[in-house]
Parts: C-alpha cells; sequence; structure tokens
C-alpha cells in the first residue's frame, strides 16, 4: 500500500469518527494547560499528505489539514463563518460596504439579515465576486464554502479558484513572518484555494487563476504554448519540513490582540490629531486585557458579542456576564458576576437614575467624543486598511459617519457609526430594490465620463441635470419599474416638469454600534458635569452630522436621530445657565429657614426661662 493509500484509508477512519460522533484529538484536552505543539503533516484538498520532493505540491487545506485533529464542521458553525445560514443575525453589526465613485454607488452589504443593510443577492452580486472583493478581510467559510449555486453560476471558475476554506491561521498563527496582506492579494487574483498558504511562514505563492482560461485544470496545466500567463502555484521551505515531512504551526488558542486588529481596526479622521499615537487606547488592553478575554468562544467559535440583550436572543443566560453591566454592576442579589474579570463598580454619584436606564453604557465611555461637526472614520474591513495599494486619502469611500448618537429599537440612546446609501434602483408602488449592477455601470460611467475624478477617491462633483440623464437612460432599458436614484436620504426619480425628490425611509443611513474604544471615568462624557450633554450648544444635541450624496445636502443635527426636539432640549439646557444661581439661592433660603428656626427656639427658651423664674420667686 502506498502513502497516498495510507492518508486516504486514515482520512476515512477520522471521517468516520465524525460520523459516529467521536470527539477528535485535538478537541479533548487532557487537563493541561501548557500550549500544545502543533509539528503536523499538511494536508491537501485530496486528503494527500505533502511531501517535499514530490512532483506536484498543491497548496495545503486547513479543513483536511486542521481537520485531522479538530472537527472542522462545529469550527465553520461559528460566527465569523456562518453569515448566509439560516441563522439569528442579532443587533446590526458593521456591513461590507462597496462603494465606487464613477457609478456614485455606496451601498451596505450583508448576508445577515441586519436593518437596512442589502443582501449581495439583490444588488447582483455573486458569491464569488464578493469573495473576491471582500475576501481580504474575511477569515473563510461562509458562502465562499457553502453556497449551493456554484453549479449554476461561475462554475468554471469556482473549480479554478477553489473553495474558501475556513482560515485558521488568521487568527490562530503568532509566527511574526505570517503576513494577513498577503492573502489580500490572492483573492484579487482569485487565488482562493492558496490562500491559507500565502500567509504562512513557510510557502510562496505566485501566478494567477483569474489569468487562466476557463478550462484550465490545476492537476494538468496548460499545453506550453497556450497561455504565457502563470498559473497559480505553491512552493514551500524545504527548510521548515523535517525528516517525517511534518511542518511546525506557530499556533495558539488565546488570539492575540494583533490578530484581531487586522480586520478590526479603526482610524478616526481628525485634522487635530493626525498621528495614530495621539488617539486613545481601550482602557481595558491598558489594563492589560486581550480582546478575547470579552469575546470568548468554544470550540463551536460561536464568538460572545457583548451586547445587552445577547443573553435573551441566544438563551443563554450566562452571556449577560459578558456586557458593560455584566462586568461593573452587582445583581438584585449582591452577588457578582460569575467569571473572574470582575471590573470595578462604578457609583455614579449625582446622576440621576434616568440616565442610567436611557443611554447605554457605550454613549458616556465608547468611540470619539462628540464635536460641533460628525467626522470620518475609517475601517479595516471598509477600507482596506492593512493592505496594499489602498488610497489612504482621508475623504476617500466609503464615508462613514462617526460618532452619532441615536435611539436604537429599545428607546435607549447609543453611539453608532453611520453609513448613507447611494444606488440605483427600481420602484414599484411603495417598494424599492436595487438595480443589478451590471445594468446600470456601464451606462453611469459612460454619462460621467467627461467628469474629473479626484485622486483622493471620493464623490465626484455632480448635478441634478446628471441624475436626470442616467435616469432616462435607464427608463429606456428593459424596464422593472420607475428608476430612482437613493441617496442622501431622499429619492430622486423624472416627472414630466423635471427631476423630483422625496424623503423615504428605504433612504435612510444604516447604523451599526460603536462598542469600543473604551473610555475611563475621567475621559467619560460627562465628566465635566451636567453640560457636556445639557448645555445650549452641547455637541451630544447640536452636532452637525453630514447628510452624504455625490449631490449637494444640508446637514442633519444629532437631535434629530434620538426622537426629541431640539427647541425643547435647548429650552432644558437653559435652566443649567441658572443653576448655580437656583443652588445659592436654594442654600441662602435653607440657611434662613433654620436661622429662623433656631432664633424662635432661643426665643421660646428664653420666655421658658424668665417664667420659670417668676414662678420661683
Amino acid at each position: 500500500m502506498n502513502n497516498r493509500s495510507i492518508f486516504t484509508l486514515f482520512s476515512c477512519i477520522l471521517f468516520g469518527q465524525i460520523l459516529l460522533g467521536q470527539t477528535k484529538l485535538g478537541d479533548s484536552p487532557d487537563g493541561s494547560r501548557s500550549p500544545a505543539v502543533h509539528r503536523i503533516k499538511l494536508m491537501d484538498h485530496d486528503s494527500s499528505a505533502i511531501r517535499m520532493y514530490q512532483e506536484l505540491q498543491l497548496p495545503f487545506s486547513t479543513e483536511m489539514t486542521c481537520g485531522t485533529c479538530h472537527d472542522y464542521q462545529t469550527v465553520r458553525s461559528g460566527w465569523h463563518f456562518n453569515a448566509g445560514s439560516n441563522i439569528e443575525s442579532g443587533r446590526n453589526g458593521q456591513p461590507w460596504i462597496y462603494a465606487n465613485p464613477k457609478t456614485l454607488t455606496q451601498i451596505p452589504l450583508s448576508y445577515r439579515y441586519w436593518n437596512s443593510a442589502i443582501h449581495p443577492d439583490d444588488f447582483g452580486m455573486s458569491p464569488f465576486e464578493f469573495i473576491k472583493i471582500f475576501g481580504r478581510h474575511h477569515p473563510g467559510g461562509s458562502v465562499g464554502e457553502q453556497d449551493e449555486r456554484w453549479e449554476k453560476e461561475n462554475s468554471f471558475r469556482w473549480n479554478i479558484s477553489g473553495k474558501v476554506e475556513v482560515n485558521c491561521l488568521v487568527c490562530h498563527d503568532v509566527n511574526s513572518a505570517a503576513d494577513r496582506s498577503h492573502v489580500a492579494k490572492q483573492f484579487k487574483k482569485e487565488n482562493f484555494r492558496w490562500a491559507s498558504a500565502s500567509m504562512s511562514s513557510f510557502a510562496d505563492v505566485s501566478g494567477s487563476a483569474k489569468d487562466m482560461p476557463d478550462h484550465y485544470d490545476i492537476y494538468y496545466g496548460l499545453a506550453p504554448d497556450e497561455s504565457k500567463a502563470l498559473p497559480p502555484q505553491v512552493n514551500y521551505d524545504r527548510i521548515a519540513f523535517n525528516e517525517k515531512d511534518e511542518v511546525f504551526f506557530d499556533v495558539t488558542r488565546n488570539i492575540p490582540n494583533k490578530n484581531c486588529y487586522f480586520c478590526h481596526s479603526t482610524m478616526v479622521v481628525d485634522k487635530e490629531r493626525s498621528e495614530f499615537w495621539q488617539h486613545g487606547q481601550d482602557i481595558h488592553l491598558q489594563r492589560g486585557m486581550n480582546c478575547v478575554d470579552c469575546h470568548r468562544n468554544g470550540l463551536d467559535h460561536n464568538m460572545i458579542r457583548g451586547y445587552d440583550n445577547e443573553s435573551a436572543e441566544e438563551n443563554s443566560p450566562e452571556l449577560a456576564d459578558f456586557t458593560c453591566a455584566g462586568c461593573h454592576s452587582i445583581d438584585e442579589n449582591g452577588s457578582t458576576v460569575s467569571h473572574n474579570n470582575k471590573g470595578p463598580v462604578p457609583t455614579h454619584n449625582g446622576l440621576p437614575p434616568l440616565h442610567l436606564e436611557k443611554l447605554s453604557c457605550t454613549s458616556c465611555h465608547s468611540g470619539e467624543m462628540p464635536k460641533d461637526n460628525s467626522m470620518l472614520a475609517k475601517t479595516s474591513m471598509g477600507h482596506g486598511l492593512g493592505t496594499h495599494g489602498i488610497n489612504k486619502a482621508d475623504n476617500t469611500l466609503p464615508h462613514i459617519i462617526t460618532p452619532v448618537f441615536e435611539e436604537n429599537g429599545d428607546g435607549i440612546i447609543e453611539p453608532v457609526n453611520m453609513v448613507w446609501p447611494s444606488y440605483w434602483g427600481w420602484k414599484n408602488g411603495n417598494d424599492i430594490s436595487p438595480i443589478n449592477r451590471d445594468n446600470y455601470e456601464f451606462i453611469v460611467s459612460d454619462i460621467l465620463l467627461t467628469l474629473a475624478l479626484n485622486n483622493e477617491g471620493s464623490w465626484p462633483s455632480i448635478n441634478e441635470s446628471h441624475i436626470k440623464t442616467i435616469l432616462d437612460q435607464l427608463s429606456g432599458q428593459r424596464s422593472e419599474g420607475v428608476p430612482v436614484y437613493v441617496s442622501g436620504g431622499k429619492i430622486y426619480f423624472n416627472r414630466t416638469n423635471g427631476l423630483i425628490s422625496e424623503e423615504n425611509e428605504i433612504a435612510n443611513p444604516y447604523t451599526w454600534p460603536i462598542a469600543h474604544n473604551v473610555r475611563p471615568v475621567s475621559m467619560a462624557l460627562g465628566r465635566n458635569g451636567c453640560t457636556d450633554c445639557h448645555g445650549v450648544d452641547a455637541p451630544f444635541y447640536t452636532s452637525l452630522i453630514s447628510v452624504d450624496s455625490p449631490l449637494k445636502t444640508d446637514n442633519a443635527i444629532m437631535v434629530d436621530f434620538q426622537s426629541q426636539e431640539l427647541v425643547a432640549a435647548q429650552l432644558f439646557a437653559n435652566a443649567f445657565i441658572f443653576r448655580p444661581w437656583l443652588k445659592g439661592i436654594i442654600y441662602m433660603s435653607v440657611f434662613s429657614v433654620v436661622s429662623l428656626v433656631i432664633l424662635f427656639f432661643f426665643h421660646k427658651l428664653q420666655c421658658w426661662l424668665g417664667s420659670s423664674q417668676r414662678e420661683e420667686h
């Protein structure tokens, strides 16, 4: 029996263990707290061991390599990998944002059913295109390996590129030579199967699946004179292999913060603080905590997100321990949380209890402090931070507005990030749906061809006549309704008397809560007193919020997102101007009353003593 047959048999045995429900070797710890040493054989997607001197070398498969000792099917059900599955989506999270200034498009996308997010299918974006664009900051799995439409859509390309397996190394590899930016390069080249190997310290990937014809075969390649393009291939470092053809993976279960940062970094554009070291760091990180101290998970990788309603949605009461209140409060019985990450319990002296009922903890302690005008934020997921060739201009799309204090569905005010959608759509009655981008990109680009695009990657300078012309062109196509342009909180459509604009809920911004960075009490909103929020010109109510659009729009005001009236808020704020006087009047009144009581007491006492003396005589 040859080596290939032996490993095929070994894989069949392991697969049989899964079917029988037996726990795999790496999923049943023996109690030792010392880390396991991962010196293992690399396995390709055919379940064959990769040997240093074999003629054909394929990229190793995380499903087959890591799955030898770990239950891969359980892992891939985790939060980072299960978008597109029929699971509860929970509260809004950061979406994937498709932005193209050439087509006046900025659209929040998600395979989860989050409020105001648009499903990529509804936008005409196939899973193949989605992975190619956003795989740069995605740990694999999801629609990259479980979509059932492969047989019908891009089937030839999927066969060449391969499925996008869960990339265990993105999170667990702590080797300083592991380069996550290489993964982004592979997705641009459609080298999906090779992405995990490209970031490892012992493999180099070259060539491009994108340049290969549809009939290319990864086993047989191309005829010598058929193409001058270089097919995708992997070259392993011979030194990394020992005499048993085993390779050392420098991985850890306790993921360090730096690995989280690649996908979860945020940069706030602030002219007053241009250097990153001028920005504050999360107080938890300053105290030595790691991201995974709160955002924990088991083998199922169902990551704790840590918001207030999560425990009820997941029907798991213990999740409440990992919220702000879970770590920083005492329950009604006087007991603390069950885990040992208990934080200091704030007293909030002088703060009326109403604030704790109507404001989230993050309102005072998270994100950027509000200013007179909203700011822009750049994120890894939105702007490709940490990858090569990105536009570093402050104003590049997408435009993420921050911070905005918004009332959520539970009536609680919390800080959020905001994206205003801009896209072309069909209007049928009261329903508006996005136009398939293949049906409008050429038209829009052709009409805007004469406009100069700025180097910042921001919106071009347009006017309503450009929108009208584009809508006229779209109405001449295969009509699925009335063509509209959704942007800046409005919809635009043509009438016989010209371009019409009106407000519509479909144009409302997509928002998601801000959780970090967390500020200590010395930097919290309200540290200077009530007027931090209740001043006449306090940004908490009066900050101007950019209504983002390629068309000229008016700014919104912060209070518009809080179900409050600006006039009422300012009238209430005016009371704080005279509050010191009121306190003085109260103190003087109390002093006067007490003085009168004392004088009255002594007067009565004197009268009583005088009466007693007269009786004695």
